[in-house]
């Protein structure tokens, strides 16, 4: 990321989760504003594993300001 871009996304969000997406799972980690890893997860990749991945992120970027996260997605399911 452009070091302005990632400046700019700093002052906007509390934190990032960042979702690497598999045939089978996803792992997602929370990071925050500045990059620092706080939690990781992986579950299926199903619609179950999905509504679990999102109250996990929901519940790791509450405690953080304002719990305003931005999502970066790898993929969506393209494999290659």
């Amino acid at each position: 990321m452009f070091p302005i871009l990632a400046e700019r996304l700093a002052e906007r969000v509390d934190a990032v989760v960042g979702v690497d997406t598999h045939t089978d799972t996803h792992t997602a980690a929370v990071l925050t504003a500045v990059g620092t890893v706080l939690a990781e997860i992986t579950v299926p990749a199903t619609d179950d594993g999905a509504a679990v991945l999102l109250a996990w992120a929901g519940r790791q970027t509450a405690v953080l300001g304002t719990g305003r996260r931005a999502w970066a997605l790898d993929g969506a399911r393209c494999h290659g």
